[in-house]
């Protein structure tokens, strides 16, 4: 059973009277929270209007693991109405201890283990449960789309083409995916990646047909550098050598990736060199030669 929760907000504070007694709008609950009684009436209408459909009955009769039937329950039934009180009082009480959410999950586990295989839901003509990480039920579900698909009539995609994306983007999207494995926490979202190069060499003559990519991973700070960049370069490397890997085998050719690390603004110390040089030689004294600057880090797979 997961009711929606009301979405009532409680109020700032409540009006106290002269004697400094809280008024009879608010009630004070044992967590020492005011609940109001708007909330008090939002939450008995939504108990008095749910009426649980005859599937959910039964589901939560089974999962208490009684000796009674699976037949329909009725509405008056005992162990739901006592579960509906107790969710009532934690929606006004706002808390549920650990050993409650615990025994929601493992509900929740017995559940999901007696849905499978079920073929017939009301409502529903058909119900597919899929799955990104293994695949499965993918092929049911594109099956049944075909099914559907009304005869006779030209696809919009010939079925030849993999996909309708720029190659760019397709670069860009596989870069930051591969960031966001492999960067901690916040980092890899205020990333920007920027794709200057894709060029595919076609010489058949001497059987090469790479295709050359390159990338720039623009970082908001120095902070997010040093985390792209990794111990002596490890992880840009990482990341190059798995863009690499997943592109070679989406374009079906060998692959070439480099990827640049740089820093979208200057760094403070760089602005303040800046605003007191009088040259921006004094600054960037090996300016168009080929070194590499600090903060600025290429790796290529």
């Amino acid at each position: 059973m997961n009711p929606t929760a009301v979405n009532q907000s409680p109020p700032d504070k409540c009006d106290l009277t002269e004697h400094g007694a809280a008024n009879t709008s608010c009630d004070e609950t044992s967590g020492g929270r005011l609940v109001t009684e708007v909330e008090h009436q939002s939450i008995e209408e939504f108990f008095n209007t749910f009426k649980p459909s005859a599937v959910a009955r039964a589901t939560s009769v089974s999962l208490e693991g009684s000796s009674r039937d699976g037949d329909a329950v009725g509405d008056d039934d005992p162990y739901l109405e006592s579960i509906l009180d107790r969710i009532k009082e934690q929606l006004m009480l706002k808390s549920a201890t650990k050993e409650e959410v615990a025994v929601r999950r493992q509900q929740w586990r017995e559940l999901a283990i007696k849905l499978q295989g079920v073929k017939h839901w009301e409502g529903f003509s058909q119900v597919f449960m899929v799955s990104s990480a293994t695949g499965e039920g993918i092929d049911n579900l594109r099956n049944y789309l075909l099914e559907r698909a009304k005869p006779g009539k030209q696809w919009l995609l010939s079925p030849a083409l993999i996909t309708d994306q720029e190659p760019s983007e397709l670069i860009r999207m596989c870069v930051w995916a591969h960031c966001l494995d492999l960067l901690p926490q916040e980092v890899p979202y205020g990333l920007v990646i920027t794709v200057d190069e894709c060029e595919r060499v076609r010489l058949a003559s001497e059987g090469d047909d790479r295709i050359y990519v390159h990338a720039r991973i623009r970082c908001p700070n120095e902070r997010s550098i040093k985390n792209v960049i990794g111990p002596g370069g490890s992880t840009i490397r990482s990341i190059a050598s798995a863009a690499k890997q997943e592109l070679s085998s989406m374009f079906q050719a060998p692959t070439v990736v480099k990827l640049t690390a740089e820093a979208v603004r200057p760094s403070q110390k760089s602005m303040r060199r800046m605003r007191a040089a009088k040259d921006f030689a004094e600054v960037f004294p090996n300016f168009g030669v080929e070194t590499r600057s600090p903060g600025l880090e290429v790796a290529e797979a």
